[in-house]
């Protein structure tokens, strides 16, 4: 019979990263500080149909962190085969756009939110990896800041996660403000309470809007789905200590929300994650060590999903000897240029 048996969980911290707001950070103090770092940032924006929104969030980051500040030195959307413009959109909007079958000789053919993640780590050369959805509707420069702020300014802070208000806005429905979220709050946060305390405290556990050094991203598994985003938090905790997290109040996110039929792939994509992180983290067994399960249990099939149940994870970018390679003439040609970087 399919189950789990709990451990007991030891004592643990539960007050959550340190909490940043984006607008404590000023455009000039992180230009500075960026210099004295000697860093590259990289924003990748993983999309699939996001032609509504994608040309505005890429137009935004060119304007205020490219052209008028050099704080990005690269920005590209990663994207799983939209069929809505969303790459041409990007692409005439001034972002680098990277499809499925590109690098797919080198890092195969897969799809998904997480692949697009991973894939960005190869594909991009910043030192620093920010992070953000292509389907934010009130996106804004701070969101970009606000993630780089504790980064670049904060010593031992190696990743940030956002936090915000999210509204809740069905087709047909007024907006109901703090009612987004819904597989975070029924889902993701009661159960890091009970087996993984120590991030109990996260507010947006499965956010979008993150950023981390490369040297720790690199290291680190990547699910190829949704749960990407929890369980690349669950995996710095664990190897680097909560101390290594900051969390950026970005105050209100805005953007498409599904129906409460279309999120159960997502939910349980993440519910399988957080079972078999829980167990690895040693807080419970899994007694017939098979966390599938198919969405006929809830009584529909939905295959073409892009949160299937197909997730599978990545091993640590770092362990492909071609991405190591591309690192080392990446640091040479740094080298050359006179000054060296965080690799």
């Amino acid at each position: 019979m399919s189950g789990f048996e709990p451990i007991d969980v030891e004592d643990a911290p539960t007050c959550g990263a340190p909490k940043f707001h984006f607008g404590q950070f000023t455009l000039d103090e992180l230009l500075r500080a960026k210099a004295s770092l000697g860093v590259r940032i990289s924003v990748a924006i993983p999309t699939l149909n996001e032609g509504s929104t994608i040309g505005t969030i890429v137009q935004d980051i060119r304007r205020n962190l490219m052209d008028a500040a050099p704080l990005v030195d690269e920005l590209a959307v990663i994207d799983s085969g939209s069929t809505d413009g969303t790459q041409e959109a990007a692409r005439t909007a001034g972002a680098q756009v990277f499809g499925p079958s590109d690098g797919s000789g080198i890092l195969g053919d897969i799809r998904g939110k997480g692949e697009n993640l991973w894939r960005s780590l190869y594909f991009l050369s910043g030192d620093i990896i920010v992070w953000i959805d292509g389907d934010i509707k009130n996106f804004n420069a701070g969101f970009i800041s606000g993630l780089l702020g504790p980064l670049l300014t904060v010593d031992g802070v190696a990743y940030t996660t956002g936090y915000y208000d999210r509204p809740l806005q069905l087709p047909g429905s007024p907006m109901l403000p703090n009612e987004g979220g819904r597989v975070t709050e029924l889902l993701v946060r009661p159960f890091l309470s009970c087996l993984l305390p120590e991030l109990s405290g996260i507010h947006q556990p499965i956010g979008g809007e993150h950023a981390g050094y490369r040297r720790v991203l690199e290291t680190l598994p990547f699910f190829t789905s949704y749960e990407v985003d929890l369980g690349i938090l669950i995996d710095i905790v664990r190897t680097h200590g909560l101390t290594a997290v900051a969390q950026v109040n970005l105050e209100q996110r805005i953007h498409k929300n599904r129906p409460l039929a279309d999120l159960h792939l997502e939910a349980m994509g993440i519910l399988r994650a957080l079972l078999r992180r829980a167990e690895q983290w040693g807080r419970l067994r899994v007694l017939d060590g098979d966390l599938r399960t198919t969405a006929s249990c809830f009584g529909r099939h939905d295959s073409g999903h892009p949160g299937a149940l197909g997730s599978v994870e990545r091993p640590p970018i770092i362990t492909l000897p071609a991405y190591r390679r591309q690192q080392e003439d990446r640091l040479a040609q740094r080298q050359e240029g006179g000054y060296s970087h965080a690799l």
